[in-house]
């Protein structure tokens, strides 16, 4: 296990300096935590924020189960769906050569 120390020399500060990639999951789970972990004797400003992040958030898991219900309908055909595990197979593999590329197994 990483001590302090080795934590603080091999800090990357660059990934912090743009904002993360997310898709509505990820967005949903961050803003729950960030309301969970939100303290009780926060600020006004910061309680205020977080009241509206919480609507926020109940609206985006509304819209999410209302696109998913309407996909859930939704029949493809055999060479639509060939054509979307194609595409995927097309991402993973070249999701692996950058990481191969990087000196860093595509496993894990």
């Amino acid at each position: 296990m990483p001590t302090t120390q080795d934590l603080i020399q091999n800090w990357d500060p660059s990934l912090y300096a743009r904002a993360p990639l997310l898709n509505i999951a990820s967005g949903i789970s961050l803003g729950q935590a960030l309301i969970h972990y939100c303290p009780k004797d926060a600020e006004p400003q910061v309680k205020e924020a977080a009241k509206g992040l919480k609507a926020t958030i109940a609206a985006a898991q509304n819209a999410w189960a209302q696109k998913q219900a309407q996909l859930a309908q939704t029949v493809l055909s055999p060479a639509e769906r060939r054509a979307i595990d194609t595409s995927g197979d097309r991402c993973w593999g070249g999701a692996a050569r950058h990481l191969g590329s990087q000196g860093q197994p595509a496993g894990g």
